[in-house]
């Protein structure tokens, strides 16, 4: 299990983490709160396919897009994909 981040706010615990499975990723939100009452704790779980670039822009290609851009971040930083984070992608409709 990889964890991306863990945040602390008013009391709450938000945590974001994945794990792989099989070719697809697990990602699991929690949110844990412990009131004076006791415990809450919220999971939310969803699967994701990772996608290789090349598939990537195959199937952008494919759906009508071209002059494909992919980005490391909103700010439009290089797209590094051992470091990267996030991905953003730009793209024209054909």
């Amino acid at each position: 299990e990889t964890e991306l981040n863990r945040r602390e706010r008013g009391g709450k615990t938000f945590r974001r983490s994945y794990t792989p499975a099989g070719g697809l990723l697990v990602f699991q939100t929690t949110v844990s709160d412990i009131p004076q009452n006791g415990a809450t704790l919220l999971v939310q779980t969803v699967l994701h396919r990772p996608w290789p670039e090349t598939e990537l822009n195959d199937a952008l290609a494919n759906s009508g897009f071209s002059d494909v851009q992919i980005y490391g971040g909103i700010d439009l930083r290089e797209f590094l994909p051992d470091e990267s984070r996030d991905v953003v992608i730009l793209a024209r409709p054909q």
